[in-house]
């Protein structure tokens, strides 16, 4: 593990303090729900790091309850994959292993980390594409290659790989509450019609969905109130290679709950027309899902679904882009992407640099990339460092899903 930035000096003098404090035996003076308040607002490294120097400490940071409360309270960071990936294949054992860089930035304590995910699986010639950062979900991040995925915490090097099932393509991943169980979501392209199959990491059974015609878009899906959502994807169709939306029916919404699919209409302005899939985006702020639209070359308008049973969309906010003028903006045809939504702040990436825009104050930051940026492309998304387990390293293999047809 590399740093970019230098040590923050605190963190191993109370590393050392917290060693001593809690190795002796009268640490038990501490009332246990101080000491665990106290580990719930350090950082995830710091905390875990601490689990081998006391079985108190060990007892009270593996507890659901505070991986839930640690969880909570941790703050986001921003985590970027190089295009490039160090990958070998073993022909004669079929064994291909893959080496994933990774760029951790933490704005708040102004630092960079460079981690690596190693990982290793089965695999064919033909089924050797490099893994890609898919998603991030409490802490756990996942790559797809089209024949595996991977999800892994970065912390605790925990890792889990899950054959894609064949004639599919991954939609993301999400916790189910009831359960308390990680499902992957892939779908499933049959004769007439699609599914999608939900792959259940805790009990490693997977099952399929109903039917369905409009398939979701694979990227990571916006998670709200229960509900995964997807722009609506033309390719796979079948009938159309076309990736433009109309205003009906061009949001896809899956409730984890009672598994039911629905389509929502996407905002539409005065002249409601196609949009093609690169310049729109679904993100979420305060409960709310939202539709931002960046087709203009001067401005960035944002909408929020206000009422979600009634699909009726409020436009928020219009953004100027003049923030972006020194970077020529208005003279290519690079896509701006609206990437995420980190409390009141707007993520917008222009070729490899990002922003952060201030919604209240109508402000634009660049993010401080320390080089990073010069990278030859890179895959990018927000993240919580967390002390969440996948729950197995085992390689998780489903060739035929209940309910398959």
């Amino acid at each position: 593990m590399d740093m970019i930035a230098p040590c923050i000096r605190w963190v191993s003098i109370i590393w050392g303090y917290i060693l001593r404090l809690f190795g002796q035996t009268k640490a038990a003076d501490l009332p246990s729900d101080i000491v665990v308040d106290i580990f719930s607002r350090l950082p995830a490294e710091l905390v875990f790091q601490c689990r081998d120097g006391s079985r108190m400490i060990s007892t009270l940071t593996t507890s659901s309850s505070f991986i839930k409360m640690h969880l909570n309270r941790a703050t986001s960071i921003i985590v970027l994959q190089y295009a490039v990936v160090f990958e070998t294949l073993n022909f004669r054992k079929g064994i291909y292993e893959s080496h994933v860089p990774l760029c951790f930035i933490d704005e708040e304590n102004k630092k960079i980390v460079k981690r690596r995910l190693q990982v290793s699986f089965s695999c064919t010639f033909e089924d050797r594409w490099p893994l890609l950062l898919f998603q991030s979900c409490n802490g756990l991040l996942m790559f797809e290659n089209r024949s595996v995925v991977v999800i892994w915490n970065p912390i605790t090097q925990e890792h889990t790989i899950i054959d894609i099932p064949d004639s599919s393509y991954v939609c993301g991943f999400y916790f189910h509450e009831k359960t308390g169980d990680y499902k992957v979501v892939c779908v499933r392209k049959l004769k007439k019609s699609l599914k999608l199959i939900i792959i259940s990491i805790l009990t490693g059974s997977s099952k399929q969905t109903t039917w369905f015609s409009q398939p979701p878009h694979p990227k990571a899906p916006v998670i709200l109130n229960g509900l995964l959502h997807w722009m609506v994807w033309g390719e796979p169709y079948g009938r159309t290679k076309c990736t433009t939306l109309k205003s009906s029916g061009s949001i896809f919404s899956f409730d984890v709950d009672s598994e039911n699919i629905r389509t929502i209409a996407r905002p539409t302005g005065k002249n409601d027309r196609p949009m093609l899939l690169d310049f729109v985006h679904l993100l979420k702020k305060e409960g709310f899902l939202c539709f931002c639209d960046v087709t203009s070359c001067t401005y960035i308008d944002i909408w929020i679904l206000e009422d979600y049973e009634a699909e009726v969309w409020i436009k928020l906010q219009r953004i100027s882009l003049d923030f972006l003028s020194s970077s020529n903006w208005k003279y290519t045809v690079y896509p701006l992407r609206a990437l995420r939504m980190d409390k009141d702040e707007l993520i917008v990436r222009w070729q490899n640099i990002l922003y952060r825009y201030n919604l209240r104050q109508n402000i634009a930051k660049k993010v401080e990339m320390r080089g990073t940026e010069e990278l030859p492309g890179y895959y990018m998304l927000l993240h919580t460092n967390s002390l969440v387990s996948p729950h197995t390293d085992n390689i998780l293999s489903f060739d035929s899903p209940s309910g398959t047809k």
